[in-house]
């Protein structure tokens, strides 16, 4: 049958708590967000921070060159803009989040005397 060896039974397995997977999903979500902001801004020319209209026609801006988008690409560029803004604001707890998950990792690895618990 399928039993496991002695080996694979006395292995600790990893475990992780929650707060680290919250925590390296937020900084995840984060940095793959802002690679498809990088990568649109160069395909596009331009991002909706420097975004304006003029007579019905819709600009992005980069540096200091405009380009003429369709009224979709626009539209498109400042929302991915504001979700831009709103990873980027969830990195900190991400980061907090992250950082008390792998203390908590590493405090159960301790004696329980440095833990500051009673025997």
């Amino acid at each position: 049958m399928g039993s496991m060896s002695d080996d694979a039974r006395r292995r600790p397995r990893r475990r992780w708590n929650w707060y680290l997977r919250i925590g390296l999903g937020l900084i995840g979500l984060d940095l793959l967000n802002f690679a498809a902001f990088l990568a649109i801004w160069t395909q596009v020319g331009g991002d909706a921070f420097h975004a304006y209209t003029e007579d019905g026609r819709y600009f992005l801006g980069r540096y200091r060159q405009v380009v003429q988008v369709s009224p979709d690409v626009y539209r498109w560029a400042h929302w991915h803009l504001w979700s831009v803004w709103a990873t980027h604001a969830a990195l900190i707890p991400g980061a907090i989040l992250a950082l008390i998950g792998q203390s908590r990792r590493h405090d159960r690895r301790l004696p329980p005397r440095e833990r500051g618990e009673p025997r």
